[in-house]
Formats: C-alpha cells, structure tokens, sequence
C-alpha cells in the first residue's frame, strides 16, 4: 500500500497458498514455505522498484514456533485446528489454575486453542522442542525473527494468547510458571503502542463516551411517553482500551439512541445477552 498524504492505495502484488500439514496425527504450519513466499514477494517488490518503508505481518493468533539457540526452527509449528488440546482446559483448571483466577489474570474467552492450554499439553507430553527451545514466538513474530533476527513478543498478538496479563501490560509470571517458562527473552522484548498514544486514546474515548451519554439522556428528556428507561451500562470497562466489549456496548448505546427516538419506537429491543 501506498499512502500520498491525502489517499491510501493498495495492489496486491503476490498471492500463495499455505496448507496445513497432517503428520502422525496432528496438524502443522508450514512456516518455511511462508517464509519463502514473504521473501518472493519481497523480491517482486524490489523488482519494480518500490521502496519500502515498513512491513506488516498479520497472522491467526494463539499459534506459536520454537527456535533453537543457533536461530533455526525447532520443528513446525501446531495449528490452532489440531485436535490435540481436547480436554485441556478443563485439565488445567483442575490441575494448574482454577478458571476464575485465569479469566481475572487475562480477561478473554476461553478456548481450548489458546497458547495457554497448547503449551500446557506439549509442557505434559514432554515436547522436545517445547523444552529445548531459545525462543518461542507467536506466529507473525517467528516470521518477524526469520526476516531480522530480532525476537520480540507484540502486545496485540499476545493478547489473544490467555497467557498476557492487561493489568500489568506483559505476560502473566504466575501462568508462566505453570508452564514451567519464565518472563525472559525467550519470550521475545514486548513491543506495544507507546504510553502516549495510548493515553490520547483513552481521552478521546472517554470524551466519545461522554457526549453520547448526554444525547442519550436528551433523548430520555424528550421522550413523551412514561415509559421506565433501564440506568446505562458503563461503556469504558475499567481502564481497558480495546476490547470486543468496548464495541458491543457502543453498538448498545447507538441502538438503545435510534430506539428512544419518536420515530423508531416500534422497532425490536437488543436481547440482554447480544
């Protein structure tokens, strides 16, 4: 993509396929073959004569590789589609950690995919490369470490891991232990937006938040009919930016708006639980 001060472009320059491999019953990444495309489509961009500016990498989350200390790829990666975790949350909340205790250290859906409960099962299958491995990178970080030999751990990517705490902004040390690691660099430097942006986002919502509060109660005002109006839910929930919750309940508040407006009053309410 190009950007021109006033318009964004894109032009898809390469397309490829990346199969899931089956092997001895279980199903894998092929992260060489991703590696190679990335690096053609490098090379077709060099051919034309574009210059590049930065890279983006976005990948499925929770999926994770493990590198050995010369830099090389200890084996393939897990897809999030192998069976193999069946039962495993169940396991380590009976084993490990109780699940109120993990929902309140990561605060996201559980799902027995996450890099919490894969790293559990090859932790008690006694995966060689698990145990062995100098790093170990979620998905578009391990493509990041091939292209520059730089190992870091992405704050957005880990956060769908069940593994990042949002409380203190890293992964969970009391997790970690559980799966016999620790917060080191074999985990990768965390790279997150910087305190600032964060803070100008967090104004800017709460300011958002703010004004469609007061059109709301002008609209309760306005309202000619005795009907009783439930008290609103909260938007912001805590001090948590960006969560599926914060667009949920914005979409609430914009729809309980178009509903109390004179002219939508028969359409149907949002079920409690949407």
């Amino acid at each position: 993509s190009t950007f021109d001060g006033t318009k964004v472009e894109m032009r898809e320059l390469t397309r490829f396929k990346h199969p899931q491999i089956p092997i001895s019953g279980h199903i894998f990444w092929d992260l060489p073959q991703l590696f190679n495309e990335i690096v053609t489509s490098l090379k077709k961009v060099a051919a034309e004569g574009i210059e590049i500016n930065s890279i983006g990498i976005d990948t499925w989350g929770v999926d994770f590789a493990f590198f050995g200390k010369d830099g090389q790829l200890l084996g393939l990666p897990h897809c999030y589609r192998d069976q193999y975790t069946n039962g495993a949350m169940e396991r380590f909340f009976n084993e490990s950690m109780p699940s109120k205790e993990v929902y309140e250290r990561t605060g996201i859906q559980f799902m027995e995919f996450n890099s919490l409960f894969q790293m559990d099962c090859l932790r008690r299958e006694g995966c060689t490369a698990f145990e062995q491995a100098d790093k170990i990178l979620f998905m578009p970080d391990a493509l990041i470490y091939m292209l520059t030999g730089k190992a870091i751990c992405e704050y957005t990517i880990a956060s769908t891991s069940q593994i990042l705490n949002p409380n203190t902004g890293d992964l969970d040390e009391a997790l970690l232990g559980k799966l016999g690691l620790r917060r080191d660099e074999r985990l990768g430097e965390l790279l997150r937006v910087d305190a600032e942006r964060e803070r100008r986002a967090a104004v800017q919502v709460e300011a958002e938040t703010d004004l469609l509060r007061r059109r709301i109660a002008d609209v309760k005002r306005d309202d000619g009919d005795q009907r009783q109006h439930k008290p609103l839910p909260d938007v912001i929930p805590g001090n948590v930016l960006f969560s599926h919750l914060n667009r949920s309940s914005f979409l609430r508040f914009e729809w309980t708006l178009y509903q109390n407006m004179p002219s939508h009053r028969n359409i149907p309410k949002i079920p409690e639980n949407t």
